[in-house]
């Protein structure tokens, strides 16, 4: 994939990663900082996300996230039981475990999500 850098500033540093056989960039840009102006503030909320919910406002409000865990269950226990069937270090082994991967970074993935659209939101 070749994108153009979406800002306007210095580029500081650039990260490569690979997470579940797939490879990604973290590019860090030093960009200047306009101050925003503090308007149509509204009520004033604490945010803590957890785990059994997405997150408690301090105002007594639950969100409810999303379900990955019991979404995925069926598939997870069958790619788990696959993988302890193999040989550790075999080829049928390393593909195992990379589709275990791959399926605990896609719930991983959902609830990232989720988790930034409530806070943008909260932040709107």
């Amino acid at each position: 994939m070749c994108e153009e850098l979406r800002f306007q500033g210095k580029l500081l540093s650039a990260t490569v990663s690979r997470v579940a056989d797939r490879w990604q960039v973290s590019i860090g840009v030093d960009v200047p900082v306009n101050p925003a102006k503090a308007e149509n503030q509204g009520e004033v909320v604490g945010v803590d996300l957890g785990v059994k919910t997405l997150a408690t406002l301090s105002n007594g409000e639950v969100e409810e996230g999303p379900k990955g865990l019991r979404r995925w269950s069926k598939k997870l226990r069958q790619l788990c039981k696959s993988l302890s069937r193999k040989r550790e270090g075999s080829a049928n082994w390393k593909k195992a475990k990379a589709a275990l991967a791959r399926l605990y970074d896609r719930i991983a993935n959902k609830r990232n999500d989720a988790a930034h659209k409530l806070t943008s939101e909260i932040a709107k």
